[in-house]
Protein backbone atom coordinates (compact mmCIF):
# COMPACT_ATOMS: atom_id res chain seq x y z
CA UNK A 1 0.00 0.00 0.00
CA UNK A 2 2.87 2.36 0.88
CA UNK A 3 4.55 1.56 -2.45
CA UNK A 4 1.32 2.29 -4.33
CA UNK A 5 0.85 5.58 -2.48
CA UNK A 6 4.41 6.59 -3.24
CA UNK A 7 3.98 5.76 -6.92
CA UNK A 8 0.74 7.72 -7.02
CA UNK A 9 2.46 10.68 -5.39
CA UNK A 10 5.27 10.56 -7.96
CA UNK A 11 2.70 10.47 -10.78
CA UNK A 12 0.90 13.47 -9.35
CA UNK A 13 4.15 15.38 -8.99
CA UNK A 14 5.07 14.50 -12.58
CA UNK A 15 1.69 15.67 -13.81
CA UNK A 16 2.09 18.88 -11.81
CA UNK A 17 5.49 19.54 -13.37
CA UNK A 18 4.01 19.03 -16.84
CA UNK A 19 1.18 21.45 -16.03
CA UNK A 20 3.70 24.04 -14.89
CA UNK A 21 5.80 23.60 -18.03
CA UNK A 22 2.68 24.00 -20.18
CA UNK A 23 1.57 27.14 -18.29
CA UNK A 24 4.98 28.72 -18.71
CA UNK A 25 4.82 27.98 -22.44
CA UNK A 26 1.26 29.19 -23.15
CA UNK A 27 -1.08 31.85 -21.80
CA UNK A 28 -4.00 29.60 -22.77
CA UNK A 29 -2.60 26.79 -20.62
CA UNK A 30 -2.10 29.19 -17.73
CA UNK A 31 -5.79 30.15 -17.99
CA UNK A 32 -6.82 26.53 -17.58
CA UNK A 33 -5.13 26.42 -14.16
CA UNK A 34 -5.83 29.82 -12.59
CA UNK A 35 -9.29 30.75 -13.93
CA UNK A 36 -12.12 28.64 -12.48
CA UNK A 37 -14.57 27.73 -15.20
CA UNK A 38 -12.12 28.39 -18.03
CA UNK A 39 -13.33 26.81 -21.29
CA UNK A 40 -10.45 26.05 -23.61
CA UNK A 41 -11.15 26.72 -27.31
CA UNK A 42 -8.89 26.32 -30.32
CA UNK A 43 -8.60 30.05 -30.96
CA UNK A 44 -7.16 30.64 -27.47
CA UNK A 45 -4.24 28.43 -28.45
CA UNK A 46 -3.79 30.34 -31.73
CA UNK A 47 -3.72 33.62 -29.82
CA UNK A 48 -1.28 32.18 -27.26
CA UNK A 49 1.11 30.95 -29.96
CA UNK A 50 1.31 34.41 -31.54
CA UNK A 51 1.63 36.17 -28.19
CA UNK A 52 4.50 33.80 -27.38
CA UNK A 53 6.15 34.84 -30.65
CA UNK A 54 5.91 38.46 -29.48
CA UNK A 55 7.43 37.48 -26.14
CA UNK A 56 10.33 35.80 -27.95
CA UNK A 57 10.94 39.00 -29.92
CA UNK A 58 11.05 41.29 -26.89
CA UNK A 59 13.45 38.88 -25.15
CA UNK A 60 15.75 38.75 -28.17
CA UNK A 61 15.02 35.12 -29.04
CA UNK A 62 14.62 33.64 -32.51
CA UNK A 63 11.23 33.09 -34.11
CA UNK A 64 9.71 36.28 -32.78
CA UNK A 65 7.32 38.80 -34.29
CA UNK A 66 7.28 42.47 -33.42
CA UNK A 67 3.56 43.18 -33.56
CA UNK A 68 0.29 41.25 -33.64
CA UNK A 69 -3.27 42.42 -34.27
CA UNK A 70 -6.12 40.22 -33.01
CA UNK A 71 -9.69 40.92 -34.16
CA UNK A 72 -12.31 38.94 -32.28
CA UNK A 73 -16.07 39.28 -31.58
CA UNK A 74 -17.48 40.51 -28.29
CA UNK A 75 -17.50 38.20 -25.27
CA UNK A 76 -15.01 35.60 -26.48
CA UNK A 77 -12.41 35.98 -23.69
CA UNK A 78 -9.96 38.03 -25.77
CA UNK A 79 -9.26 40.42 -22.86
CA UNK A 80 -8.89 37.49 -20.47
CA UNK A 81 -6.30 36.00 -22.83
CA UNK A 82 -4.39 39.29 -22.67
CA UNK A 83 -4.50 39.19 -18.86
CA UNK A 84 -3.09 35.67 -18.94
CA UNK A 85 -0.37 36.80 -21.33
CA UNK A 86 0.61 39.66 -19.02
CA UNK A 87 0.81 37.29 -16.04
CA UNK A 88 2.76 34.72 -18.08
CA UNK A 89 5.20 37.30 -19.49
CA UNK A 90 5.90 38.81 -16.06
CA UNK A 91 6.32 35.31 -14.65
CA UNK A 92 8.94 34.44 -17.25
CA UNK A 93 10.72 37.80 -17.22
CA UNK A 94 9.89 40.03 -14.22
CA UNK A 95 12.02 42.85 -15.63
CA UNK A 96 9.50 43.54 -18.42
CA UNK A 97 7.61 46.84 -18.40
CA UNK A 98 4.12 46.20 -19.76
CA UNK A 99 1.51 48.80 -20.65
CA UNK A 100 -2.15 48.08 -21.36
CA UNK A 101 -4.16 50.92 -22.92
CA UNK A 102 -7.92 50.95 -23.32
CA UNK A 103 -10.74 53.45 -23.79
CA UNK A 104 -10.80 54.77 -20.20
CA UNK A 105 -9.06 54.42 -16.86
CA UNK A 106 -12.03 52.85 -15.05
CA UNK A 107 -12.15 49.93 -17.48
CA UNK A 108 -8.36 49.71 -17.46
CA UNK A 109 -8.31 49.23 -13.69
CA UNK A 110 -10.18 45.97 -14.13
CA UNK A 111 -7.10 44.60 -15.94
CA UNK A 112 -4.96 45.37 -12.87
CA UNK A 113 -7.47 43.66 -10.61
CA UNK A 114 -7.69 40.58 -12.82
CA UNK A 115 -3.96 40.18 -13.46
CA UNK A 116 -3.26 40.41 -9.75
CA UNK A 117 -5.94 37.80 -9.16
CA UNK A 118 -4.30 35.37 -11.58
CA UNK A 119 -0.85 36.08 -10.09
CA UNK A 120 -2.25 35.39 -6.60
CA UNK A 121 -3.46 31.90 -7.56
CA UNK A 122 -1.59 29.09 -5.77
CA UNK A 123 -0.80 27.41 -9.08
CA UNK A 124 0.77 30.60 -10.48
CA UNK A 125 2.94 31.03 -7.42
CA UNK A 126 4.18 27.45 -7.83
CA UNK A 127 4.89 27.95 -11.53
CA UNK A 128 6.57 31.36 -11.26
CA UNK A 129 8.72 33.23 -8.75
CA UNK A 130 7.17 36.57 -9.74
CA UNK A 131 4.97 38.51 -7.34
CA UNK A 132 3.20 41.85 -7.72
CA UNK A 133 4.51 44.64 -5.55
CA UNK A 134 3.45 48.13 -4.56
CA UNK A 135 0.37 49.49 -6.28
CA UNK A 136 0.23 53.09 -7.46
CA UNK A 137 -2.12 55.37 -9.37
CA UNK A 138 -1.66 57.41 -12.52
CA UNK A 139 -3.54 60.41 -13.80
CA UNK A 140 -6.99 59.90 -15.23
CA UNK A 141 -7.94 60.62 -18.86
CA UNK A 142 -8.36 64.34 -18.21
CA UNK A 143 -5.21 64.73 -16.15
CA UNK A 144 -7.43 64.81 -13.10
CA UNK A 145 -6.82 64.01 -9.46
CA UNK A 146 -4.60 61.16 -8.49
CA UNK A 147 -6.13 58.26 -6.64
CA UNK A 148 -6.85 58.77 -2.96
CA UNK A 149 -4.25 57.52 -0.51
CA UNK A 150 -6.74 54.89 0.63
CA UNK A 151 -6.79 53.53 -2.92
CA UNK A 152 -3.05 52.80 -2.88
CA UNK A 153 -3.00 49.39 -1.29
CA UNK A 154 -0.01 47.05 -1.39
CA UNK A 155 -0.19 43.40 -2.32
CA UNK A 156 -3.97 43.12 -2.32
CA UNK A 157 -5.88 41.39 -5.07
CA UNK A 158 -8.53 44.11 -5.20
CA UNK A 159 -7.52 47.75 -5.51
CA UNK A 160 -8.34 50.72 -7.71
CA UNK A 161 -4.76 51.48 -8.74
CA UNK A 162 -3.54 51.55 -12.32
CA UNK A 163 -0.05 50.16 -11.88
CA UNK A 164 2.00 47.73 -9.85
CA UNK A 165 5.70 47.01 -9.63
CA UNK A 166 7.00 43.46 -10.03
CA UNK A 167 9.12 41.56 -7.55
CA UNK A 168 10.58 38.09 -7.59
CA UNK A 169 11.21 35.56 -4.86
CA UNK A 170 14.88 34.68 -4.43
CA UNK A 171 15.80 32.20 -1.68
CA UNK A 172 12.65 33.04 0.23
CA UNK A 173 13.10 36.81 -0.01
CA UNK A 174 11.38 39.22 -2.41
CA UNK A 175 13.43 41.72 -4.36
CA UNK A 176 12.59 44.36 -6.92
CA UNK A 177 12.88 42.96 -10.46
CA UNK A 178 12.46 46.24 -12.34
CA UNK A 179 9.32 45.24 -14.19
CA UNK A 180 5.85 46.69 -13.93
CA UNK A 181 2.33 46.56 -15.29
CA UNK A 182 0.48 49.78 -16.08
CA UNK A 183 -3.14 49.68 -17.25
CA UNK A 184 -4.66 53.00 -18.24
CA UNK A 185 -6.41 54.81 -21.07
CA UNK A 186 -4.61 55.39 -24.35
CA UNK A 187 -2.41 58.38 -23.55
CA UNK A 188 -3.21 58.87 -19.87
CA UNK A 189 -0.23 58.41 -17.57
CA UNK A 190 2.11 57.21 -20.34
CA UNK A 191 4.34 60.27 -20.41
CA UNK A 192 7.87 59.32 -19.39
CA UNK A 193 6.98 55.61 -19.19
CA UNK A 194 8.75 53.51 -21.82
CA UNK A 195 7.43 50.00 -22.31
CA UNK A 196 8.69 46.65 -23.53
CA UNK A 197 5.23 45.27 -24.25
CA UNK A 198 2.53 47.71 -25.34
CA UNK A 199 -1.06 46.42 -25.51
CA UNK A 200 -4.09 48.21 -26.88
CA UNK A 201 -7.23 46.43 -25.73
CA UNK A 202 -10.53 47.95 -26.95
CA UNK A 203 -9.63 51.60 -27.68
CA UNK A 204 -13.31 52.42 -28.33
CA UNK A 205 -16.13 52.19 -25.84
CA UNK A 206 -18.76 51.40 -28.49
CA UNK A 207 -19.75 51.86 -32.14
CA UNK A 208 -20.86 55.43 -31.51
CA UNK A 209 -17.41 56.41 -30.28
CA UNK A 210 -15.73 54.62 -33.20
CA UNK A 211 -18.08 56.30 -35.69
CA UNK A 212 -17.12 59.79 -34.50
CA UNK A 213 -14.41 61.31 -36.69
CA UNK A 214 -13.37 63.55 -33.79
CA UNK A 215 -12.96 60.57 -31.44
CA UNK A 216 -11.09 58.54 -34.08
CA UNK A 217 -8.66 61.38 -34.75
CA UNK A 218 -8.11 61.78 -31.02
CA UNK A 219 -7.26 58.07 -30.67
CA UNK A 220 -4.97 58.17 -33.74
CA UNK A 221 -3.12 61.21 -32.39
CA UNK A 222 -2.64 59.55 -29.01
CA UNK A 223 -1.38 56.41 -30.69
CA UNK A 224 1.10 58.30 -32.91
CA UNK A 225 2.34 60.91 -30.45
CA UNK A 226 2.27 58.96 -27.18
CA UNK A 227 2.02 55.19 -27.63
CA UNK A 228 4.45 54.89 -30.55
CA UNK A 229 6.94 57.24 -28.92
CA UNK A 230 7.25 55.12 -25.74
CA UNK A 231 8.75 52.13 -27.55
CA UNK A 232 12.28 50.86 -26.90
CA UNK A 233 14.50 49.10 -29.44
CA UNK A 234 12.90 45.69 -28.83
CA UNK A 235 9.39 46.74 -27.85
CA UNK A 236 6.39 44.85 -29.16
CA UNK A 237 2.81 45.99 -29.73
CA UNK A 238 -0.31 43.89 -29.33
CA UNK A 239 -3.68 45.05 -30.65
CA UNK A 240 -6.67 43.05 -29.44
CA UNK A 241 -10.18 44.32 -29.99
CA UNK A 242 -13.45 43.96 -31.80
CA UNK A 243 -13.50 45.80 -35.11
CA UNK A 244 -15.73 48.87 -35.09
CA UNK A 245 -15.39 50.11 -38.66
CA UNK A 246 -13.05 50.39 -41.64
CA UNK A 247 -11.40 53.49 -40.14
CA UNK A 248 -10.91 52.22 -36.59
CA UNK A 249 -7.43 52.09 -35.04
CA UNK A 250 -6.63 48.72 -36.61
CA UNK A 251 -7.63 50.07 -40.02
CA UNK A 252 -5.42 53.09 -39.36
CA UNK A 253 -2.33 51.29 -38.03
CA UNK A 254 -2.06 48.07 -40.05
CA UNK A 255 -1.28 49.76 -43.40
CA UNK A 256 1.44 51.75 -41.63
CA UNK A 257 2.99 48.62 -40.16
CA UNK A 258 2.95 47.09 -43.62
CA UNK A 259 4.49 50.15 -45.25
CA UNK A 260 7.22 50.34 -42.60
CA UNK A 261 8.11 46.67 -43.09
CA UNK A 262 7.47 45.81 -39.44
CA UNK A 263 7.23 42.02 -38.86
CA UNK A 264 3.68 41.40 -37.73
CA UNK A 265 0.75 39.00 -37.84
CA UNK A 266 -2.97 39.66 -38.15
CA UNK A 267 -5.43 37.20 -36.61
CA UNK A 268 -9.08 37.57 -37.59
CA UNK A 269 -11.67 35.35 -35.95
CA UNK A 270 -15.12 35.64 -37.61
CA UNK A 271 -18.07 34.63 -35.43
CA UNK A 272 -19.30 32.23 -38.15
CA UNK A 273 -16.95 30.80 -40.75
CA UNK A 274 -18.49 31.68 -44.12
CA UNK A 275 -15.37 32.15 -46.25
CA UNK A 276 -12.18 30.25 -47.10
CA UNK A 277 -10.61 29.64 -43.68
CA UNK A 278 -7.27 31.07 -42.56
CA UNK A 279 -4.56 28.46 -42.19
CA UNK A 280 -4.96 28.56 -38.40
CA UNK A 281 -8.78 28.12 -38.46
CA UNK A 282 -9.81 24.43 -38.19
CA UNK A 283 -13.59 25.00 -38.41
CA UNK A 284 -15.96 23.55 -40.99
CA UNK A 285 -17.98 26.08 -42.96
CA UNK A 286 -20.87 27.56 -40.99
CA UNK A 287 -19.28 26.82 -37.61
CA UNK A 288 -19.40 29.26 -34.71
CA UNK A 289 -16.14 30.55 -33.20
CA UNK A 290 -16.50 28.90 -29.78
CA UNK A 291 -18.76 26.07 -30.95
CA UNK A 292 -17.45 22.59 -30.13
CA UNK A 293 -15.43 21.18 -33.03
CA UNK A 294 -16.43 17.64 -32.10
CA UNK A 295 -19.41 16.29 -30.23
CA UNK A 296 -18.82 16.63 -26.50
CA UNK A 297 -15.85 18.96 -27.03
CA UNK A 298 -15.30 22.23 -25.14
CA UNK A 299 -17.82 24.89 -26.08
CA UNK A 300 -18.60 28.41 -24.90
CA UNK A 301 -21.52 29.12 -27.23
CA UNK A 302 -23.41 26.62 -29.42
CA UNK A 303 -23.91 27.05 -33.15
CA UNK A 304 -27.57 28.03 -32.70
CA UNK A 305 -26.51 31.00 -30.55
CA UNK A 306 -24.45 32.44 -33.39
CA UNK A 307 -27.23 31.98 -35.92
CA UNK A 308 -29.66 33.71 -33.59
CA UNK A 309 -27.27 36.65 -33.16
CA UNK A 310 -26.86 36.88 -36.91
CA UNK A 311 -30.62 37.23 -37.35
CA UNK A 312 -30.98 39.79 -34.53
CA UNK A 313 -28.13 42.16 -35.39
CA UNK A 314 -28.08 44.78 -38.11
CA UNK A 315 -26.10 43.49 -41.14
CA UNK A 316 -23.38 46.15 -41.03
CA UNK A 317 -22.81 45.53 -37.31
CA UNK A 318 -22.70 41.78 -37.90
CA UNK A 319 -20.19 42.16 -40.71
CA UNK A 320 -17.98 44.61 -38.84
CA UNK A 321 -18.01 43.58 -35.20
CA UNK A 322 -18.90 39.90 -35.44
CA UNK A 323 -17.37 38.77 -38.72
CA UNK A 324 -14.47 41.22 -38.36
CA UNK A 325 -15.03 42.43 -41.94
CA UNK A 326 -15.39 46.18 -41.40
CA UNK A 327 -18.01 47.90 -43.50
CA UNK A 328 -20.11 51.02 -43.20
CA UNK A 329 -23.83 51.33 -42.68
CA UNK A 330 -24.18 52.60 -46.25
CA UNK A 331 -21.69 50.14 -47.78
CA UNK A 332 -18.23 50.93 -49.07
CA UNK A 333 -18.53 49.89 -52.73
CA UNK A 334 -22.18 49.23 -53.55
CA UNK A 335 -24.11 51.38 -51.10
CA UNK A 336 -27.18 50.03 -49.32
CA UNK A 337 -29.41 52.90 -50.42
CA UNK A 338 -28.78 52.26 -54.12
CA UNK A 339 -30.74 49.02 -54.20
CA UNK A 340 -34.45 49.31 -55.01
CA UNK A 341 -37.11 46.80 -54.03
CA UNK A 342 -40.08 45.22 -55.79
CA UNK A 343 -43.12 43.22 -54.75
CA UNK A 344 -42.87 39.77 -56.41
CA UNK A 345 -46.66 39.58 -56.62
CA UNK A 346 -46.72 42.75 -58.74
CA UNK A 347 -43.84 41.93 -61.09
CA UNK A 348 -46.09 40.54 -63.85
CA UNK A 349 -44.68 39.80 -67.29
CA UNK A 350 -41.01 40.52 -68.02
CA UNK A 351 -38.92 40.92 -71.15
CA UNK A 352 -36.57 38.02 -70.39
CA UNK A 353 -34.99 35.89 -67.67
CA UNK A 354 -31.36 34.87 -67.33
CA UNK A 355 -29.17 32.89 -64.94
CA UNK A 356 -25.66 33.94 -63.94
CA UNK A 357 -23.29 31.42 -62.35
CA UNK A 358 -20.07 31.99 -60.41
CA UNK A 359 -18.28 28.65 -60.12
CA UNK A 360 -14.63 29.42 -59.42
CA UNK A 361 -14.32 26.28 -57.31
CA UNK A 362 -11.16 24.74 -55.90
CA UNK A 363 -9.61 21.68 -57.49
CA UNK A 364 -10.57 19.62 -54.47
CA UNK A 365 -13.03 20.12 -51.65
CA UNK A 366 -15.99 22.47 -51.37
CA UNK A 367 -16.08 26.23 -51.87
CA UNK A 368 -18.71 28.96 -51.87
CA UNK A 369 -20.65 29.02 -55.15
CA UNK A 370 -23.56 31.15 -56.29
CA UNK A 371 -26.10 31.23 -59.14
CA UNK A 372 -28.56 34.12 -59.65
CA UNK A 373 -31.86 34.29 -61.50
CA UNK A 374 -32.59 37.76 -62.92
CA UNK A 375 -35.44 39.26 -64.93
CA UNK A 376 -35.62 42.42 -67.04
CA UNK A 377 -38.31 45.01 -67.69
CA UNK A 378 -36.93 47.60 -70.06
CA UNK A 379 -33.72 48.94 -68.48
CA UNK A 380 -34.60 47.67 -65.00
CA UNK A 381 -33.15 44.41 -63.61
CA UNK A 382 -34.81 42.31 -60.90
CA UNK A 383 -32.97 39.65 -58.93
CA UNK A 384 -35.55 36.93 -58.44
CA UNK A 385 -33.64 34.23 -56.58
CA UNK A 386 -30.23 32.85 -55.76
CA UNK A 387 -28.75 29.40 -55.27
CA UNK A 388 -25.79 29.53 -52.92
CA UNK A 389 -23.92 26.95 -50.91
CA UNK A 390 -20.57 25.50 -49.87
CA UNK A 391 -20.23 22.63 -52.33
CA UNK A 392 -17.78 20.73 -54.46
CA UNK A 393 -18.32 20.84 -58.21
CA UNK A 394 -20.45 17.69 -58.48
CA UNK A 395 -22.68 18.62 -55.57
CA UNK A 396 -23.16 22.07 -57.08
CA UNK A 397 -24.11 20.56 -60.45
CA UNK A 398 -26.82 18.46 -58.81
CA UNK A 399 -28.21 21.45 -56.92
CA UNK A 400 -28.02 23.64 -60.02
CA UNK A 401 -29.85 21.19 -62.27
CA UNK A 402 -32.67 20.83 -59.75
CA UNK A 403 -32.88 24.61 -59.34
CA UNK A 404 -32.99 25.52 -63.05
CA UNK A 405 -35.10 22.58 -64.28
CA UNK A 406 -37.61 22.18 -61.45
CA UNK A 407 -37.92 25.31 -59.33
CA UNK A 408 -37.37 27.77 -62.21
CA UNK A 409 -37.77 25.50 -65.23
CA UNK A 410 -40.51 27.56 -66.89
CA UNK A 411 -38.54 30.80 -66.62
CA UNK A 412 -35.23 29.28 -67.71
CA UNK A 413 -36.82 27.64 -70.76
CA UNK A 414 -38.63 30.84 -71.69
CA UNK A 415 -38.03 32.95 -74.76
CA UNK A 416 -34.80 34.97 -74.59
CA UNK A 417 -33.49 33.16 -71.53
CA UNK A 418 -29.75 32.61 -71.12
CA UNK A 419 -27.46 30.82 -68.69
CA UNK A 420 -24.20 32.71 -68.17
CA UNK A 421 -21.15 30.84 -66.88
CA UNK A 422 -17.79 32.48 -66.22
CA UNK A 423 -15.06 30.87 -68.31
CA UNK A 424 -12.81 30.19 -65.36
CA UNK A 425 -12.41 27.69 -62.56
CA UNK A 426 -14.78 24.84 -63.36
CA UNK A 427 -16.98 26.96 -65.61
CA UNK A 428 -16.24 24.96 -68.76
CA UNK A 429 -17.08 21.68 -67.00
CA UNK A 430 -20.39 23.12 -65.79
CA UNK A 431 -21.18 24.41 -69.27
CA UNK A 432 -20.45 21.10 -70.98
CA UNK A 433 -22.40 19.09 -68.40
CA UNK A 434 -25.45 21.37 -68.71
CA UNK A 435 -25.40 21.02 -72.49
CA UNK A 436 -25.07 17.24 -72.16
CA UNK A 437 -28.08 17.28 -69.81
CA UNK A 438 -30.16 19.00 -72.51
CA UNK A 439 -30.15 22.46 -70.99
CA UNK A 440 -30.26 25.17 -73.65
CA UNK A 441 -28.98 28.73 -73.70
CA UNK A 442 -25.68 28.15 -71.83
CA UNK A 443 -22.94 30.67 -72.61
CA UNK A 444 -19.32 30.77 -71.47
CA UNK A 445 -18.26 34.35 -70.74
CA UNK A 446 -14.60 35.40 -70.58
CA UNK A 447 -13.52 37.86 -67.89
CA UNK A 448 -11.50 39.84 -70.43
CA UNK A 449 -8.52 39.76 -68.08
CA UNK A 450 -10.18 42.34 -65.82
CA UNK A 451 -9.95 42.21 -62.04
CA UNK A 452 -13.04 41.66 -59.89
CA UNK A 453 -13.02 45.35 -58.90
CA UNK A 454 -12.69 46.52 -62.49
CA UNK A 455 -15.61 44.34 -63.58
CA UNK A 456 -17.74 45.55 -60.64
CA UNK A 457 -16.98 49.17 -61.52
CA UNK A 458 -18.63 48.62 -64.92
CA UNK A 459 -22.06 48.14 -63.28
CA UNK A 460 -21.61 50.62 -60.43
CA UNK A 461 -23.49 53.43 -62.16
CA UNK A 462 -26.33 51.06 -63.06
CA UNK A 463 -26.89 50.12 -59.41
CA UNK A 464 -26.34 53.70 -58.23
CA UNK A 465 -29.05 54.85 -60.63
CA UNK A 466 -31.64 52.70 -58.83
CA UNK A 467 -32.18 50.28 -61.73
CA UNK A 468 -31.29 47.09 -59.78
CA UNK A 469 -34.15 45.65 -57.71
CA UNK A 470 -34.38 43.06 -54.91
CA UNK A 471 -37.51 41.39 -53.45
CA UNK A 472 -39.24 43.47 -50.77
CA UNK A 473 -40.97 40.39 -49.35
CA UNK A 474 -41.36 36.67 -49.87
CA UNK A 475 -44.11 35.57 -52.21
CA UNK A 476 -44.69 32.21 -53.86
CA UNK A 477 -41.39 30.81 -55.10
CA UNK A 478 -39.59 34.08 -54.40
CA UNK A 479 -37.90 34.30 -51.00
CA UNK A 480 -36.69 37.52 -49.44
CA UNK A 481 -34.47 35.65 -46.98
CA UNK A 482 -31.21 36.22 -48.85
CA UNK A 483 -31.63 39.96 -49.47
CA UNK A 484 -29.79 41.28 -46.38
CA UNK A 485 -26.87 38.92 -47.05
CA UNK A 486 -26.80 40.17 -50.65
CA UNK A 487 -26.67 43.84 -49.57
CA UNK A 488 -24.00 43.15 -46.94
CA UNK A 489 -21.74 41.26 -49.32
CA UNK A 490 -22.00 43.94 -52.01
CA UNK A 491 -21.37 46.60 -49.37
CA UNK A 492 -18.13 45.09 -48.10
CA UNK A 493 -16.83 44.12 -51.58
CA UNK A 494 -14.02 43.45 -52.53
CA UNK A 495 -13.56 41.62 -49.23
CA UNK A 496 -14.18 37.87 -49.33
CA UNK A 497 -16.44 36.04 -49.73
CA UNK A 498 -17.73 37.75 -52.87
CA UNK A 499 -19.30 34.93 -54.91
CA UNK A 500 -22.66 36.75 -54.85
CA UNK A 501 -21.01 39.87 -56.24
CA UNK A 502 -19.21 37.87 -58.95
CA UNK A 503 -22.44 36.26 -60.12
CA UNK A 504 -24.43 39.50 -59.92
CA UNK A 505 -21.83 41.66 -61.67
CA UNK A 506 -21.69 39.13 -64.50
CA UNK A 507 -25.50 39.21 -64.73
CA UNK A 508 -25.69 43.00 -64.86
CA UNK A 509 -22.87 43.32 -67.38
CA UNK A 510 -24.80 40.92 -69.63
CA UNK A 511 -27.95 42.95 -69.12
CA UNK A 512 -26.21 46.18 -70.15
CA UNK A 513 -24.69 44.51 -73.18
CA UNK A 514 -28.14 43.20 -74.15
CA UNK A 515 -29.63 46.68 -73.88
CA UNK A 516 -26.89 47.94 -76.18
CA UNK A 517 -27.48 45.10 -78.64
CA UNK A 518 -24.02 43.58 -78.04
CA UNK A 519 -25.05 40.04 -77.02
Amino acid sequence: MDAFAAELQRAREGSRRLDIMAARASAAELGRHVFPGWVSCWYHDVMADHLNACLRYVRGLSGGIRRVAIACPFQHQKSTMIEMFVAQALGIDPSLRIVNATYNVTFARERIDHVQRWMSAPFYQQAFATRFGQASAVEDDDGGKRARKSDRVQDKVRNTANMFQVRRVVEGRTENAGGSFLSTSLGAGLNGRPYDIGIIDDPYRDEEMAASEVERRHIEERYDSIFESRETARSIQVFVFTRMGPDDLMGYALPRWEKAGIPHAVLRFPAILDEPPAEYDPRPQGWGLSQALVEGGPEIKPGAWYEEKRRLIQPWTWETSWQQRPTTRAGDFFQRGWWRTFDPADLGSVDRYWVSIDCAMKASGPSWTCADLWAAKGPMAFKIDELRGHWDVRHFERELLTWITHKWGREVRGCGSSILIEDGGYGRYIHDDLVAAGVHGAHLLPTGGLSKTARASMVLDFVRSGLAHLPARSSGRVSQGWVEDHISEYGRFPQLPCDRVDAGVQALRWHLQTLRGET
